[in-house]
């Protein structure tokens, strides 16, 4: 019938086209891609952390989409 159910009460943009909207957050307080996943994985506490590879492979994906 077209009604939202509650886990559909936010609309979360999509990734699309994000490596052309920077600064990102929505204080503007990450200048960068690499700026975004850095700050996820200390906020995530990834561990172990991503090596510089994967970091750099993310952000290629990022910039591909």
């Amino acid at each position: 019938d077209g009604t939202l159910r509650p886990d559909c009460a936010f609309d979360t943009p999509g990734l699309l086209g994000v490596s052309d909207s920077p600064p990102y957050f929505h204080d503007g307080s990450a200048a960068t891609l690499g700026d975004v996943v850095d700050y996820f994985v200390r906020f995530f506490a990834i561990s172990p952390p991503p090596t510089s590879q994967e970091r750099a492979d993310l952000i290629a994906y990022l910039r591909s989409l």
